[in-house]
């Protein structure tokens, strides 16, 4: 088979598996179906490596991927794949920038007459029951937690968090009214957002 003929052959199959799969999942898709379409997919990508002769020997990483496919699909865990980090996954960005500017208003608060619990309690109270999720407090020691954690040096893969600290700090300091005032302006805007 010539290369012309291999390409052709991946872009008809290519696009008959997304067409199948387009159709399976009108009604939304399902894990499985998820990794048999990716399956598929990289087989097809298998099959083009093994029809252009000069390719050959350079799909072993696209087979042992296949393989740990097939092994999940069993129920199996396959040790690469696994994340270092115990399996799992980190935070969204935006879900630590949030964290980082809750604990900007706790700090500001701190700096204005307010104890270190006093102030972590007024920023979990003004969490919604979903914000509270979706940034995962279980109290108001998560929001001090937060704020110790963002205070003083962070790693640079931290630094968007100092970041949105340090901006919310100086953002409080040029608002009007109370320091009371203030602060529930900025909870009532990071609302919007959580």
């Amino acid at each position: 088979m010539s290369k012309l003929e291999a390409l052709r052959t991946f872009e008809t199959r290519l696009r008959d598996l997304n067409a199948d799969y387009t159709e399976a999942t009108t009604g939304g898709e399902e894990d499985w179906q998820k990794r048999l379409y990716a399956h598929q997919s990289l087989l097809a990508v298998i099959e083009l490596l093994e029809n252009i002769s000069a390719a050959r020997g350079i799909d072993s990483g696209f087979v042992k991927l296949l393989e740990a496919l097939t092994e999940v699909e069993k129920g199996r865990a396959v040790d690469w794949l696994i994340s270092a980090s115990g399996g799992r996954p980190p935070l969204p960005d935006r879900v630590l920038l949030l964290r980082s500017r809750y604990a900007g208003v706790m700090e500001f608060l701190m700096q204005h007459d307010h104890k270190r619990e006093q102030a972590a309690r007024v920023v979990a109270r003004a969490l919604s029951k979903n914000a509270a999720e979706t940034l995962g407090v279980r109290s108001w020691r998560s929001i001090a937690e937060w704020r110790d954690g963002i205070t003083g040096h962070v790693e640079p893969e931290r630094e968007h968090e100092k970041h949105g600290y340090e901006m919310t700090l100086t953002i409080l300091g040029t608002m009007a009214g109370s320091p009371a005032q203030r602060a529930a302006s900025m909870l009532q805007a990071l609302a919007s957002h959580a």
